[in-house]
């Protein structure tokens, strides 16, 4: 585990508890990115701010470094977070693919 990887999370992030087992957690910007989480990993991201390293992060959540180190791999794999500030930019397509409406009568 390298000492000095930061984990920051996404500004983009959308993150909330769904009931007392689980949670969820999109980044806005990237597709297909929505997560559902037990309450220990919810618990866990809430806890990456930016500024704490993953050693002291897992002396902070008695959890052992390499797996949270793997666990926080998995969420950088949607840019849920990053190890570094280099989130992808949202894009607009350059033309719809559908268009989805509803009429109510």
């Amino acid at each position: 585990m390298t000492k000095d990887l930061v984990p920051r999370r996404s500004p983009e992030l959308l993150s909330g508890l769904i009931n007392d087992d689980y949670g969820y957690t999109v980044n806005c910007s990237y597709p297909h990115s929505f997560r559902v989480l037990n309450r220990r990993q919810y618990e866990i991201l809430q806890e990456v701010d930016g500024v704490t390293d993953l050693a002291t992060l897992a002396d902070k959540l008695v959890i052992a470094p390499e797996l949270l180190e793997k666990f926080l791999a998995q969420l950088s794999r949607m840019e849920i977070i990053r190890f570094d500030d280099a989130f992808s930019a949202p894009q607009k397509p350059a033309s719809p693919k559908a268009l989805n409406f509803w009429i109510h009568t």
